[in-house]
């Protein structure tokens, strides 16, 4: 709907932000305050509210974004600042981000062969994404050859969850 918040002029799907308290509803928009030119989906807040990690179809979300494939993307709330977890994925799609309580951990699903070396099995893996300063994660094993999807994470981060058709 293009009546949620003013200025929305497009037809893409965003992800909003809505405070109960002070009753206000904010739109995550992309680079230099542009509104995404792609649907953003499967919105995930934090415990504290200060953090949403999204899947995003646009190419204008941030510096150096070219591609319309589906990346994780996380928001902070006090700054603005939108933090590319799968920047620029190729060969696939990364959705279903799911955040700890504390938005220090994002865990998804990933079709994209480049985000870790040596991912060439061709189905969806489980990530885990720790903050810049650590590397991404693939949490499943490349051998079985079956999709892995619908991860989750606990509050403080130390167990995940996902289902595959694997005979692991």
């Amino acid at each position: 709907a293009k009546n949620i918040v003013a200025g929305k002029n497009s037809d893409f799907s965003d992800v909003f932000v809505v405070d109960t308290h002070n009753k206000t509803i904010d739109r995550i928009k992309g680079l230099n305050g542009q509104e995404i030119n792609g649907n953003s989906v499967q919105p995930m807040i934090s415990g504290d509210g200060n953090f949403v990690v999204f899947s995003t179809f646009g190419s204008n979300v941030y510096k150096n974004d070219y591609t319309r494939n589906g990346e994780i993307v996380l928001w902070e709330r006090v700054s603005g600042n939108i933090e590319p977890i799968t920047p620029n994925g190729l060969g696939g799609h990364s959705v279903r981000p799911f955040l700890n309580n504390d938005g220090s951990y994002v865990v998804f699903e990933s079709t994209a062969t480049n985000l870790v070396h040596d991912d060439t099995n061709g189905v969806k893996d489980i990530f885990l994404f720790r903050g810049t300063a650590s590397p991404l994660v693939r949490l499943t094993d490349n051998s079985y050859q079956k999709d892995y999807f619908f991860p989750s994470i606990s509050d403080d981060g130390k167990k995940i969850a996902y289902a595959s058709y694997s005979m692991a």
